[in-house]
């Protein structure tokens, strides 16, 4: 049974450098980040979700998510945050467990 490992850890402490380290020794990686950017792209029901809950300010005019924007509303309001980790959590849970079940 191959090992899972998973890496933690608060914002610019190494994570994906570690992750490209695994990758460099022949590991699968899945980055969290990616995902939730996939997730916000123009079409997604996570995008649709973000712009209704935080306004159409957070979108631009190609109708993908200003992370700035976003962030600005989020990262100073723990409610917010919660709210934003609502919508895009659940998504990325499903990604990871189906890339964990093909691996």
């Amino acid at each position: 049974m191959p090992y899972r490992i998973g890496l933690t850890g608060n914002i610019a402490c190494g994570k994906s450098t570690v992750g490209r380290m695994l990758v460099a020794r022949g590991a699968e990686y899945v980055d969290a980040d990616l995902l939730v950017h996939a997730l916000m792209e123009p079409g997604t029901a996570e995008n649709e979700q973000i712009a209704a809950r935080f306004g159409p300010d957070v979108r631009d005019a190609s109708g993908r998510i200003d992370r700035r924007a976003l962030g600005a509303l989020v990262w100073r309001n723990p409610s917010e945050l919660r709210a934003l980790e609502a919508i895009l959590h659940p998504g990325v849970r499903a990604e990871i467990r189906r890339r964990l079940a093909q691996s």
